[in-house]
């Protein structure tokens, strides 16, 4: 099988999928009668795509820049924390009480006090991330 048989076939498939759940999609909202408010049908999803897509493009940019810089901060913040720990165990110690607070804490608790201190914005957005990805790291 050549290359560009087996991505058209891998294409093929893909596209079968999206149809298929489209479909049941649009049968499971017309059968069960729920109303649009709650789970549009998939074309009114599509239309609004096509309408809005230029507002729809610059949100999803702004949400995966945000996301992508809080991870890279996170990342960098978590690799010299985890190498200051490793050389002192006595500030891995002092500071454990600052690490059970902020995983103690929910985001949803956090997240309107970092906004009241940074406002709305790119800044708010990667702080936030970097907050929700630093602790499990």
């Amino acid at each position: 099988m050549t290359a560009p048989s087996a991505l058209s076939r891998a294409a093929a498939q893909a596209l079968l999928a999206v149809l298929a759940v489209g479909l049941l999609w649009h049968l499971a909202v017309v059968g069960l009668k729920i109303p649009a408010y709650l789970v549009p049908e998939p074309l009114a999803v599509m239309r609004a795509f096509v309408k809005d897509g230029k507002v729809l493009w610059n949100q999803a940019s702004f949400t995966v820049t945000a996301a992508g810089l809080g991870l890279a901060v996170s990342t960098a913040f978590a690799t010299t924390i985890a190498v200051a720990f490793a050389m002192s165990p006595r500030l891995a110690q002092a500071s454990l009480p600052v690490v059970v607070a902020f995983r103690s804490a929910p985001v949803a608790a956090v997240a309107p006090i970092i906004m009241l201190f940074l406002g709305r914005g790119m800044g708010t957005s990667i702080a936030v991330v970097t907050i929700v990805s630093f602790f499990p790291l």
